[in-house]
């Protein structure tokens, strides 16, 4: 009878076993938080990149973008400072007004350029106050 009733338990023992080994495979898959992802230990926090080439505007009210500012190239970190909404470009009326290293119009010189890009240029937005 004691044989039969430790016989029993090793399947419940083996069930639990595997659960937690499968348990610990998937947080071994997920790998640890990057220091660069998640900063501060909540939502992942990446900077604001641009995932394409984006032109800079002094202007964006209006039927179309006035004023082209410079170029700013793909996977260029922006600072994004404020939004509003203008002209449809890209999908969107929704513009960030931005600086980051870029491209002037006038001679090709590299600067730092400020101005407004769609909103559809920029990946990982984060929250800017209306303009």
């Amino acid at each position: 009878m004691k044989r039969d009733r430790a016989q029993s338990g090793r399947p419940r023992r083996t069930a639990a076993l595997g659960a937690c080994a499968a348990v610990l495979a998937l947080a071994a898959a997920a790998g640890p938080a990057s220091a660069v992802d998640n900063p501060g230990g909540g939502a992942s926090t990446r900077l604001p990149t641009t995932n394409g080439v984006a032109f800079a505007y002094a202007s964006i009210f209006g039927s179309t973008p006035q004023n082209h500012m410079g170029t700013i190239w793909t996977g260029t970190k922006v600072h994004m400072q404020c939004w509003a909404d203008g002209a449809w470009s890209n999908g969107t009326n929704r513009w960030f007004f931005v600086s980051a290293p870029g491209i002037l119009p006038q001679g090709g010189k590299s600067a730092r350029v400020s101005g407004w890009i769609s909103a559809n240029k920029v990946s990982y937005q984060v929250r800017v106050p209306h303009c």
